[in-house]
């Protein structure tokens, strides 16, 4: 993986945007989310090529995670990067993803619209803009082959598990509606 173009796209699109404070970004191979910052990911689209079997394969799933924080007495922000690993069907290696250019400035103009909504309040900055897909995609998402779903960061496991809650959540609260109209109804018999 190019690390420096993720940073140099990072260094122009936050220096483009207007935004008042210095803002670095790096990559940090174990980030995990934690309690004390403000997080976004990102989904996108990578190729991947397993280096033991040789086997290749695409992901629109790639999941990013970003951690940002400010420090307001030295005027500085910085972002954490972490670009999560698929591994192979056939041989089960994790291998990191390839990231077209064309992708990774719409990573990255994603991420610096978080910055400008998150730390300055800046609504009117752009709306995610979704990865451009590069040929045929076979399946759903592979969550067994997910780095990021074997930590429990996935968006995709994030929203099956906030749909069954909400869904639990509805369908108590029905069974109280429907046991509570049906003590109306016996009370006014």
């Amino acid at each position: 993986m190019n690390n420096t173009a993720w940073i140099e796209d990072f260094a122009s699109e936050i220096g483009n945007s207007g935004v008042p404070h210095g803002w670095s970004l790096h990559v940090d191979k174990n980030l995990q989310k934690k309690n004390d910052a403000t997080y976004c990911s990102q989904r996108t689209f990578g190729s991947f090529r397993c280096l033991s079997c040789k086997r290749s394969w695409s992901s629109s799933k790639v999941f990013i995670l970003f951690c940002m924080k400010q420090n307001h007495f030295q005027r500085r922000g910085s972002v954490a990067m972490r670009i999560f690993k698929q591994g192979c069907q056939k041989c089960t290696k994790m291998q990191e993803p390839m990231i077209h250019s064309e992708n990774i400035e719409r990573v990255i103009s994603n991420v610096v619209s978080h910055i400008q909504k998150a730390f300055y309040g800046k609504e009117n900055a752009n709306d995610d803009r979704p990865p451009h897909t590069y040929g045929s995609l076979d399946g759903p998402h592979d969550e067994e082959h997910c780095e990021a779903c074997q930590l429990n960061l996935c968006d995709r496991q994030m929203t099956s598990q906030e749909t069954s809650s909400s869904l639990g959540l509805l369908s108590a609260l029905v069974g109280v509606g429907a046991g509570a109209l049906a003590l109306m109804y016996l009370s006014k018999n």
